[in-house]
């Protein structure tokens, strides 16, 4: 009986480390998973970023181009009515000039 007791316990032993190894090797191939899963969500996050990113740039380019084309256009604009205002007002200019002149 004794014998019996001793096997046994010997046998839940040998049971114990197989379920032992078991758990560590499922927990090492869990973790590996885990790590390349984590890999790949990291990637496609940081690609997402970079296109939101690089598009991001597009269009601040394309809106700071659009704006510089409206100043410019603005700036042309201010600078035909000064000359259309100066033009107007030349035959009065060379008058004043020429009063004071003489």
């Amino acid at each position: 009986m004794a014998q019996e007791m001793i096997q046994a316990i010997r046998q839940a032993e040998i049971s114990a480390e197989q379920i032992e190894k078991s758990a560590v090797s499922e927990s090492e191939t869990i973790l590996r998973q885990a790590q390349t899963e984590a890999d790949a969500m990291i990637a496609s996050l940081t690609s997402e970023a970079a296109k939101q990113a690089e598009a991001a740039l597009a269009k601040a380019k394309i809106d700071g181009e659009t704006m510089m084309k409206e100043a410019l256009e603005s700036v042309v604009k201010e600078i035909e009515s000064l000359k259309a205002s100066s033009k107007a007002n030349e035959p009065e200019a060379v008058k004043l000039i020429l009063s004071e002149v003489l």
